[in-house]
């Protein structure tokens, strides 16, 4: 059964029914076409929200409408008559056997809830599955293998390093002599001295070409002392460059 023709049928006919209620507590019928004239006009047509209706006159429009004219009793009438066409129009409303009863109503949202109730259930169930799946993840024991593996590669890793510095080592003790390696070493620090002293003399070149720089034949000689300086330096720095590679 398709509840939501019956829904809308059953608030419509609600509203209809609130309308005659109110007239029959006036009594005569002047008075229940006064009560109608006022929630015609406070209900304007408005359709119901779901889950409620839609009121909007109180006691004193009520009363005023008692005093309406023929016309306005004729609009009131002519509103039930919409709202009761709109009853008959609800789609799938004509397929039903006999209109749907408050009781049917309640009986199909009741069915609603529980099945609602019973998709929460099994919502919550997944969701405790999902956190059991997740909790048995973390424990496996591939992790542990993981760990160990990255243990056991990482100190692997350390000892090859450690045996590339003995070979090392060993191999500069095998290639060298004791006496090659002082040799060289003293070498290194005649070429450290070497260096020292022209940067010294370096210094004391540039002090002159600042002081000499707008000179004339001086300048000259004093250029080609500097360039002298610097060609011997970059001499001495290969030699200390071929000298480190030994």
């Amino acid at each position: 059964m398709c509840i939501a023709p019956m829904r809308a049928a059953h608030r419509r006919f609600l509203e209809l029914q609130d309308l005659l209620q109110a007239a029959e507590r006036h009594g005569d019928l002047p008075a229940k076409e006064g009560v109608l004239l006022g929630h015609a006009f406070a209900l304007r047509l408005a359709p119901s929200e779901p889950g409620g209706r839609i009121y909007n006159a109180d006691i004193d429009k009520i009363s005023a409408c008692h005093h309406s004219d023929i016309g306005s009793i004729g609009a009131a009438c002519e509103h039930l008559d919409q709202k009761s066409d709109s009853v008959r129009a609800i789609p799938g409303l004509s397929s039903l056997p006999t209109y749907p009863s408050e009781h049917d109503v309640e009986v199909e949202q009741s069915r609603l809830l529980r099945a609602h109730s019973q998709l929460v259930a099994e919502l919550i169930s997944e969701a405790e599955l999902l956190s059991a799946l997740c909790q048995h993840n973390r424990n496996h024991p591939i992790h542990d293998v993981a760990r160990g593996l990255e243990s056991y590669f990482g100190g692997l890793i350390d000892s090859l390093t450690l045996k590339l510095k003995l070979v090392s080592a060993e191999m500069y003790q095998a290639l060298y002599t004791p006496a090659v390696v002082q040799a060289t070493a003293r070498l290194r620090a005649i070429l450290d001295a070497r260096q020292a002293s022209l940067a010294k003399e370096h210094a004391k070149l540039n002090e002159r070409l600042a002081i000499y720089r707008d000179a004339g034949s001086e300048f000259q000689e004093i250029a080609s002392a500097y360039a002298r300086v610097l060609k011997e330096t970059d001499h001495i720095r290969q030699d200390i460059a071929r000298i480190s590679q030994l």
